[in-house]
């Protein structure tokens, strides 16, 4: 039988035993603890610097940005890259919702590209160095590949380099082009879809119409020219993005 001094010891010890689990519980819980609402402090405070990193490109990049190419590749890359994982939820959704709408407007794009790439290369492999006509198609088939790959990837465009935006302006100027083309006065309709490009640069299709005027201007100066059936023809199908219907309809009247 123990004595009541052993127990006694035996009891402090069990006390001291309980009173250390508990202050190992104690211990750990308040480290996790601690570590959770660490961590969410520093997920809540990356997530206000991603915003305020976001508002520096998010009107330029996003809202006024009407090329879907570009929007797609902003989206892909902050889903990828974005620390916080609510933002990097939403940035996958809206990657989602983004390339849907990039594979309907690259679709026709991929299809034209496809035609201009086998005729370029047929011609390629026919080549006459002597043949001025044909190095001249030659040629006008390379510009039409290399904007055609502008669209389907085209480069991003900063805010920096895109302070001086005129949306507006590219607008009106766009519209000013399509009434010249309609007049058949193809030196203003140059001028016009120029200086839209100039205010906007990658505004709807408004460079490809002006390279395009500029390469057969010679062919287009008289109005009553044959050419001009061919001309608005092929700006109207191929280069229709964005293209008022009432507009491409005239065109179209004006091919009969």
């Amino acid at each position: 039988m123990k004595s009541p001094e052993t127990e006694q010891i035996n009891f402090e010890k069990y006390k001291l035993k309980i009173e250390l689990f508990k202050w190992l519980i104690g211990s750990v819980a308040l480290v996790i603890a601690t570590m959770v609402i660490d961590f969410g402090f520093r997920d809540r405070a990356a997530g206000l610097e991603e915003m305020q990193q976001y508002d520096k490109y998010i009107t330029d990049l996003i809202v006024l940005n009407k090329e879907p190419a570009q929007r797609r590749m902003l989206a892909q890359f902050f889903a990828n890259v974005t620390p916080s994982e609510k933002l990097k939820k939403g940035w996958s959704d809206y990657y989602k919702e983004v390339d849907k709408e990039y594979q309907e407007f690259v679709a026709p794009v991929l299809v034209r590209d496809s035609i201009i790439k086998k005729e370029y290369n047929e011609l390629l492999l026919k080549r006459d160095t002597s043949n001025m006509l044909q190095t001249k198609k030659l040629e006008v088939l390379k510009m039409e590949l290399e904007n055609n790959q502008r669209i389907i990837n085209p480069d991003i465009v900063l805010p920096s380099q895109v302070v001086n935006k005129d949306y507006n302006a590219a607008v009106d100027f766009e519209a000013k082009g399509f009434a010249a083309l309609l007049e058949k006065d193809v030196e203003n309709a140059i001028l016009a879809f120029g200086n839209s490009e100039n205010a906007y640069p990658g505004f709807h299709d408004v460079y490809e119409i002006g390279a395009y005027l500029s390469d057969n201007k010679t062919n287009l100066k008289d109005k009553n020219a044959p050419s001009w059936k061919t001309a608005l023809k092929k700006i109207s199908e191929d280069y229709g993005w964005k293209m008022p219907a009432d507009v491409k309809e005239k065109m179209l009247l004006n091919t009969k």
